[in-house]
């Protein structure tokens, strides 16, 4: 199993993105709200997330092998509150149900 960040905020989900379903988001909230560039909530990761991505399809940015795993990284622009974000998330194979969201900042 890939090793991730302590503290990820995880929380079920129901979408389908590249055609893969999705169950679980797995959030890096300190990570995102690192030195207060912002200040999203779980809950608020989790709504963009299924209202940007459900039913979507977007082109792996980069894949990454980490022993026997592998993990596909996707930088995907959103729209959120009349503005612009970058939403930067994986889907690693020993979990190919849970998007991992990375980062999430205004672009």
């Amino acid at each position: 199993m890939i090793k991730r960040p302590v503290g990820l905020a995880e929380i079920e989900a129901e979408l389908i993105f590249n055609s893969r379903p999705i169950d679980r988001i797995e959030v890096d909230l300190a990570h995102i709200n690192k030195n207060a560039r912002s200040s999203v909530t779980a809950i608020e990761v989790w709504e963009i997330v299924v209202f940007n991505l459900s039913d979507a399809t977007a082109e792996v940015t980069d894949s990454k092998r980490y022993n026997s795993w592998e993990c596909d990284y996707f930088v995907i622009e959103v729209r959120h509150k009349a503005k612009w974000f970058k939403l930067v998330c994986c889907i690693c194979n020993d979990k190919p149900r849970t998007l991992g969201v990375m980062t999430f900042y205004r672009i």
